[in-house]
């Protein structure tokens, strides 16, 4: 294995291409996952889970190692709770408790999605514009019927004492005007709104949380 410097050097010279490299592969293990969103960007895209294993393991990145574990170990509760699916054909770890998690592989627009909604939008994964391309009006594919119910998960608050469908709303009602959703008056075209709302519930079931008093 070349050192620690040469794998620098390698990660700067493709530092501009590594976020569309990464698309370009599709999946990552979860352990290739962490060192994405760390925006770790000195370990070679083609080093392999061992590989990756063997350069943590050194004792000069022992702080860098520990924030990738601990990152690692979000990823992983993360598959456990079903907020990132994994890859076709990989086994379902929500029931399972497999030997080695961190080599299980997860889509890569997944974990954008999971991404952007946790606050990590590091370049080695974004790439210089941050913007997810679903939401990037100048994107060739771009819908806004796609980018919107999306925008609104993103932006829904985590209050435990409003419901999903009451934190989903409030937020579609702060974005219907970007979005040309309003009647020529300004007011929401609530049809439309409460349409997406529901689509991007993850909460279908059951009403408003109980006070507490």
């Amino acid at each position: 294995m070349g050192t620690n410097s040469e794998a620098a050097a390698e990660a700067t010279d493709t530092k501009l291409d590594r976020a569309g490299m990464l698309q370009m592969m599709g999946t990552l293990t979860l352990l290739q996952a962490a060192v994405a969103l760390l925006d770790i960007t000195f370990v070679p895209l083609g080093c392999g889970f061992s590989c990756q294993l063997e350069i943590f393991a050194s004792d000069e990145l022992a702080q860098i190692s520990l924030s990738v574990r601990m990152m690692l170990a979000t990823l992983v509760m993360a598959v456990r709770k079903g907020e990132l699916p994994l890859a076709d054909n990989e086994p379902d770890t929500t029931n399972n408790d497999p030997t080695d998690p961190a080599q299980a592989s997860i889509p890569i627009e997944a974990l954008k999605l999971w991404a952007v909604k946790a606050g990590h939008q590091p370049k080695s994964l974004f790439g210089a514009n941050p913007v997810l391309p679903l939401l990037d009006p100048s994107h060739p594919r771009y819908s806004a019927e796609l980018a919107f119910p999306v925008e609104v998960w993103l932006a829904s608050g985590t209050d435990p004492k409003r419901s999903p469908k009451q934190q989903l709303t409030t937020a579609a009602l702060k974005l219907a005007p970007k979005y040309g959703f309003t009647h020529p008056d300004g007011s929401p075209v609530m049809r439309v709104i409460d349409k997406y709302v529901t689509q991007a519930n993850w909460q279908k079931q059951g009403g408003a949380p109980r006070s507490s008093e």
